[in-house]
């Protein structure tokens, strides 16, 4: 590339800026004297005069300024300096590479041990033996898959190398599917929406479809005792972890904002449920929420069965899970379906089946992860070796059954609060 000439840039940023506050000012003024705005002529004596004849001053002074960078540009690709690599000495690692940059980014990792890393480091290249061998060795291998590097945010030590995706149309199929469903909804078209969902869903699925490791488990295991960093060919077990966790955290926003809004309109209406609807009878409410809390304690005792490498306690585990849950979930919707009112009749019957269905869509997702999850394991994806997708799954469980009772025991014990 080649740089602007500085003479001009600065004539550029001066007349733009004076012409910029000198057109614009006047017209915040006479904006608050009652000038409409689209007004192209107005009556005299209106005392916007001489404010709009300094508003059109400034315009005449905006347009050589746009004419000078137009002229900067042409100019500067003919005639101006080679730009270098780092032509401002900036200090961050975009500029230490070839400009145009190379499409494979870094052929040999930098050992960054600073903020400033071009300004405080001599060498990108220097660290201590463990870490030059291991960029050394990361960029030799692997060579027939995608990988990045995941380290600490301490202390920016590598954690794990793991697979990322490969070439795959998914990703667009999942855009064009977003495309549909806004499309869909700009000519209220519903039908079109959902199937744009159900697009995006497929896709997603499709994208996230396990697929058989490029790699042995022996190849993993050398790696990892050469350069002491673990190998997930699977993907990344921390990116799992904090994705599962930013799930979690955003279920539980969603799921305090419908709690606000159920204590807000219980402490605005004297009389909770109002009159005609009797207060909700606790005991179906209560063996639900003992169903939801054995299946933690189930969900829990699978897990330990794979890392105890028996996958057939495991997949039955999951599925004694899934029968609790299930039971538990039929027994709080039955008695929800029986409260002899709707969801549009008053505040109360409104709060009361959003925060229903809300907990309900939470659990149905959760089921459904397990039962992919047993799918999965029954096909012999997970092995002592290989489990830590099941952790998530398990968390994202726990997580679910707290929102359950405390949802269901916010909409079961608020009435009694005085």
């Amino acid at each position: 590339g080649r740089l602007l000439d500085e003479r001009l840039g600065k004539w550029n940023f001066w007349l733009l800026f004076v012409g910029t506050n000198v057109a614009f000012w006047p017209m915040h003024q006479v904006g608050l004297m009652g000038m409409p705005r689209r007004v192209y002529t107005y009556p005299a004596g209106m005392g916007w005069d001489v404010h709009n004849l300094i508003s059109t001053i400034g315009v005449l002074i905006i347009v050589p300024g746009i004419a000078v960078f137009v002229w900067n540009i042409v100019r500067s690709y003919r005639k101006g300096d080679e730009a270098g690599h780092n032509p401002w000495g900036a200090d961050t690692l975009e500029w230490a590479v070839p400009s145009p940059p190379a499409e494979h980014g870094w052929s040999l990792l930098p050992i960054v041990r600073s903020r400033h890393p071009l300004w405080d480091q001599e060498e990108l290249y220097r660290g201590d033996a463990a870490l030059e061998r291991f960029t050394r060795g990361i960029s030799q291998w692997p060579l027939r898959w995608r990988a990045a590097v995941i380290v600490g945010t301490a202390d920016a030590r590598p954690r794990e190398v793991f697979r990322v995706a490969g070439p795959s149309l998914w990703p667009l199929i999942a855009g064009f599917g977003v495309f549909t469903i806004f499309l869909a909804e700009l000519v209220k078209l519903r039908l079109g929406a959902l199937v744009g969902a159900v697009i995006v869903v497929v896709a997603v699925i499709g994208w996230n479809w396990p697929q058989e490791a490029p790699m042995t488990p022996e190849e993993e295991d050398d790696f990892e005792r050469e350069y002491g960093v673990p190998v997930n060919a699977h993907g990344s077990v921390v990116i799992a972890r904090w994705g599962t966790g930013l799930a979690m955290l955003f279920v539980g926003i969603a799921v305090s904002a419908l709690l606000l809004a159920y204590f807000y309109l219980r402490l605005e209406n004297p009389q909770w449920p109002p009159p005609g609807v009797a207060d909700p009878a606790p005991g179906r409410m209560l063996l639900a929420a003992l169903l939801m809390i054995a299946s933690a304690v189930a969900v829990r005792a699978a897990q330990r069965r794979i890392a105890d490498g028996d996958r057939r306690g495991f997949v039955v585990g999951l599925l004694v899970t899934l029968a609790i849950a299930a039971g538990g979930a039929a027994i709080q919707w039955r008695d929800a379906a029986a409260m002899g009112f709707g969801w549009t009749e008053h505040a109360y019957g409104s709060i009361f089946y959003t925060l229903t269905g809300f907990v309900s869509v939470v659990a149905i997702g959760a089921m459904i992860m397990l039962a992919i999850t047993a799918y999965w394991a029954l096909r012999g994806i997970y092995t002592v070796n290989h489990y830590a997708p099941i952790a998530n799954v398990v968390r994202f469980w726990m997580a679910m059954v707290l929102i359950w009772i405390v949802g269901f025991g916010t909409l079961y014990a608020g009435p009694h609060l005085t």
